[in-house]
């Protein structure tokens, strides 16, 4: 993939057209990382911070960007500032012009599988933990093209934005960017590995399971003598012995309630029947007397009613009435004398007045019955409760007498049921260390099986893995060159070191010390400036374009850290100028200005970035 140029469309723009080796130098503050962060955000990259004229002020509207890939077709990107999920893409024809009908607008991940086939890498997942999945996106890659200021340098391949989070720190995750830049592009290789890394975990949880089994079933055979051939047959005896102390303390028990029922002598009997009768006739008593003192409180209130219909009378009889309240017919003086209407014949005053007087007579009586009655209650409930105490005195006499009689034999009986529980008691307790320890046993072969079907497993995958490595370390054939590279580059600015590797994840080694060990603070930012250089030398070598593995270019934002000497950049240097056949965008301070310009003879330079020059300016 080559870049061709990069347009910012808006309140505050800029335009950059690229050669092979472009040099952007500036001031601090001035927009040089702005401008790396502006070409990985059009390539799908999640960027989420820009200077404030893009993110706060959105004094820019979009980003252009346009590209070639390797098979020389060649594409405009577009994308909203200062964040879009949405990405347009136009197709250039030979003569630069814009194929407007041809235009689509994918979404991140469409866009990011856009890329990888028409860059030649395959579309797939790659695998990073137990169970768990990863889509390969294209801006994977771009994590070992871009090295920035942000990203420490022992982590080798940039966070992009995102942080240092469990996901991006996956040694398989950064294995699988390297394997694809290399030509090394191999999914089924990335499972078997994982499956490998599986089963070894298995194996030694399996063994660290087995080793506390085995010490806890030594300590069972020790301190309760158990024996592993007769743990079968013991727990056989204690299952046919449980079951007869069963039926011997079922028969004591028994033994007991029929002593206790051939003491109860016809009197006691009688007795208890009598009491029984006693207490039934109790219950209706006091049921009796609860429905006579509701009948007395409703005749009570009956009677006040009816005292207040009286005297209310009383005074209404004081009026003068010239017409009936009954049927207000108009009443003559001779109807007025009689007191009958008429028209209706309603009851005259005066038999009103009788009647009324009549039922608050009746109502009065029938309190006075309802009190006596209650007493007499009351008094039958009295002499009933004096009979039950002094049959429920006799019962308990009678027992009493009955129980001391055979108090010894019971004892007796009571003790042996005792004896029984105790060796139950003892039995399963017993029971259960042998279960307890026949489990263990159980457990102790099945790991044992899994454990060798494991071996068995792992010993296939391990064959298998041998196959497809060696294989696709065949069909890849850089691995050396990118060692060769990265020894020859790291020791070209550090001679004193003559001795390189890469660990299983193709992370470099240091005389077999990985980076993060490493004390020196600049050897560590040329480890991770000559490692991506040397991976990008090691795929770009190829005549044929179209077969390079690699991207194709290298974004190096200011490259030459605090901790890195002059001497050692201007090695560095050499090395692009000498030897790169891709593109490289490399930004740095104006102070080091020489240092460029001496080393990068071939570089185009850029207008340089000034506090007062900013990368984008008004239009």
């Amino acid at each position: 993939m080559k870049l061709i140029s990069l347009e910012v469309i808006g309140e505050l723009g800029c335009k950059y057209d690229f050669d092979d080796i472009n040099v952007i130098l500036g001031d601090n503050n001035s927009g040089k990382s702005t401008l790396m962060k502006l070409v990985l955000y059009c390539l799908g990259a999640p960027i989420k911070s820009f200077i404030n004229e893009i993110s706060l002020e959105k004094l820019c509207d979009s980003v252009t960007l346009e590209i070639e890939f390797k098979t020389k077709k060649q594409i405009r990107i577009i994308r909203k500032l200062p964040s879009s999920d949405a990405i347009l893409v136009t197709p250039i024809k030979e003569n630069e012009d814009l194929v407007n009908d041809e235009i689509v607008v994918y979404s991140a991940s469409e866009f990011s599988d856009f890329l990888l086939e028409n860059e030649g890498y395959s579309i797939d997942k790659v695998p990073y933990a137990k169970n768990k999945m990863a889509s390969f996106r294209f801006y994977f890659l771009l994590r070992a093209v871009y090295a920035d200021q942000d990203t420490v340098a022992h982590n080798i391949l940039s966070d992009l934005d995102m942080g240092h989070d469990y996901f991006t720190g996956q040694p398989i995750i950064k294995k699988s960017i390297i394997e694809k830049l290399l030509g090394k592009d191999n999914t089924e290789l990335q499972r078997i590995r994982l499956a490998v890394q599986e089963l070894n975990k298995l194996q030694n949880e399996l063994n660290s399971q087995m080793t506390f089994l085995n010490s806890h079933k030594s300590s069972l055979e020790e301190n309760d003598e158990l024996n592993a051939n007769k743990v079968d047959i013991e727990l056989i005896q204690i299952a046919e012995e449980k079951e007869l102390l069963s039926q011997v303390e079922y028969e004591k028990i028994c033994k007991v309630k029929n002593l206790n029922d051939a003491q109860v002598t016809k009197e006691l009997i009688l007795h208890q029947k009598q009491l029984k009768e006693k207490r039934e006739l109790d219950q209706i008593n006091e049921l009796e007397v609860s429905d006579i003192q509701n009948v007395i409180k409703a005749l009570t209130n009956d009677a006040a009613i009816l005292k207040y219909k009286i005297a209310a009378k009383d005074v209404l009889e004081e009026l003068p009435i010239l017409y009936c309240p009954n049927c207000l017919s108009e009443l003559s003086m001779e109807t007025i004398k009689k007191g009958l209407c008429e028209n209706c014949h309603k009851k005259t005053i005066e038999e009103k007045i009788l009647n009324s007087a009549t039922m608050k007579k009746t109502l009065n009586d029938s309190i006075v019955e309802a009190g006596e009655l209650i007493q007499i209650k009351m008094n039958t409930m009295q002499f009933n409760k004096n009979q039950m105490y002094e049959l429920e005195k006799k019962i308990r006499d009678e027992k009493q007498c009955i129980f001391n009689d055979d108090k010894f034999e019971v004892s007796l009986i009571h003790n042996a049921i005792t004896d029984i529980k105790q060796r139950l008691e003892y039995l399963i307790k017993r029971e259960n260390i042998l279960i307890q320890y026949r489990q263990i046993k159980n457990n102790l072969e099945q790991n044992k099986k899994e454990r060798s079907e494991n071996i068995q497993i792992l010993k296939e995958l391990q064959e298998e893995l041998m196959k497809v490595d060696n294989k696709a370390s065949m069909a890849m054939g850089h691995y050396d060159m990118f060692l060769k590279k990265f020894t020859r580059y790291i020791g070209k600015m550090f001679k004193e070191i003559t001795k390189c590797g890469f660990d299983d994840y193709y992370m470099p080694l240091i005389d077999k010390t990985k980076i993060n060990l490493v004390a020196s603070a600049s050897l560590k930012v040329a480890i991770r400036l000559t490692y991506i250089l040397a991976l990008f030398n090691t795929s770009t070598d190829k005549m044929d374009s179209e077969k390079n593995a690699h991207l194709g270019f290298l974004l190096l934002d200011s490259p030459k850290d605090k901790d890195l000497d002059d001497y050692r950049f201007e090695q560095y240097l050499e090395i692009i100028s000498g030897e790169c056949k891709g593109q490289i965008i490399i930004t740095g301070s104006l102070s080091d200005e020489k240092i460029y310009k001496e080393n990068l003879i071939n570089a185009k330079f850029f207008e340089a970035l000034t506090t007062e020059s900013k990368l984008l300016k008004s239009k």
